[in-house]
């Protein structure tokens, strides 16, 4: 299909402008009323935008099938080690932000999916869910 680099262009922007909206907003939220230092700040930055990647890889794969809902979620199971494993997060210089900063990265990373979707949809075309093709039963791939 023609159009490659603008069908791209009309998803990547969007999305990598709210990923960031999402990622300074968890930092500056952790560093302010949660009153995290530095290392725990990026670390919520950073948890901030793994998960609004995932989210974004997510809505990249729609319609999820099998195999995209496993590629996400292999995604999402490939970075749990990052964050579990003493080494990694040595490596890293992930500290655990305060509970409150984790809230709120749930809730900015939630609001930030909120917002993208209909972003998308207004600049892409791309309807939120995916109309069912009628030459294709329900559940076929």
């Amino acid at each position: 299909r023609p159009g490659f680099v603008g069908r791209v262009l009309r998803f990547a922007v969007p999305a990598g402008l709210v990923a960031a909206v999402v990622t300074l907003a968890a930092y500056l939220l952790a560093r302010g009323p949660c009153h995290a230092t530095g290392a725990q700040a990026r670390t919520a930055a950073t948890l901030a935008l793994l998960l609004t990647g995932l989210a974004v890889l997510a809505l990249a794969a729609r319609p999820l099938t099998r195999a995209r809902g496993g590629l996400v979620a292999a995604m999402a199971l490939l970075a749990v080690p990052l964050w579990v494993l003493p080494v990694s997060r040595s490596v890293f210089g992930l500290e655990r932000p305060p509970t409150g900063a984790l809230l709120g990265v749930v809730g900015l990373v939630g609001l930030g999916v909120v917002a993208l979707v209909p972003l998308l949809v207004a600049t892409t075309g791309r309807p939120a869910r995916a109309a069912q093709d009628p030459a294709r039963p329900a559940g076929a791939r």
